[in-house]
């Protein structure tokens, strides 16, 4: 009767919950091991181990598979990064023609002033635009291609309004328009480079 109380003593040193373990270990098939066992060369494999592996593994494949849903490259830059592009004459010339017209049509001076100062800079190729000065804004225009005329009457008018605390006057307005207006003529639907406009008239 020795073997079954063998049997009975190594069953009860089995802790509880490891059934399956001890059923592949009694067996002698390959997988995990109890600690102790008699064949000491076979490795020890610890659970704790094997899941984060395949955790890992999930992972992976999980961020491809969401990277090929989207069409998203993480490799490519942030286009927020990017330059911003060659500088947009023509729509210089659109704004141009927006700001007289809301200048002719409504009170609010300075501040259609302001605000076409602020449309037309961000089509040129300013470094700064919420920041840049008159000197920064006519450089650009004049490097564009427009009239030095034009934007020189439309920088001074802005300096004077903005800058200089000068009234808005009738006849400061009726200036704003004026070059406004040449530039939107000569650079509004321009499809030629701006310089071929000669001094603000249209070709």
């Amino acid at each position: 009767m020795a073997p079954p109380e063998r049997s009975r003593r190594h069953r009860r040193s089995v802790p509880a919950g490891t059934g399956w373990v001890r059923e592949r270990w009694l067996a002698g098939t390959p997988g995990w091991r109890l600690a102790g066992a008699e064949d000491a060369s076979s490795p020890v494999t610890d659970p704790p181990t094997v899941l984060f592996a395949l955790f890992g593994v999930v992972l992976v494949g999980a961020v491809a598979l969401i990277a090929r849903s989207t069409g998203d490259d993480l490799s490519q830059p942030d286009p927020d990064e990017e330059s911003s592009g060659p500088t947009d004459v023509a729509a210089v010339g659109r704004a141009a023609g927006r700001a007289a017209d809301r200048i002719e049509e409504r009170d609010g001076f300075d501040n259609e002033v302001y605000r076409a100062w602020d449309e037309m800079t961000r089509h040129l190729d300013v470094a700064n635009p919420d920041a840049s000065t008159p000197t920064e804004f006519a450089a650009a225009a004049v490097d564009a291609g427009m009239a030095r005329e034009d934007v020189d009457a439309l920088t001074d008018v802005f300096e004077a309004v903005r800058y200089g605390a000068a009234d808005a006057t009738d006849a400061r307005e009726r200036e704003a328009v004026e070059a406004l207006r040449r530039i939107e003529r000569a650079y509004a639907e321009a499809d030629a480079p701006a310089a071929d406009h000669g001094s603000g008239e249209a070709a």
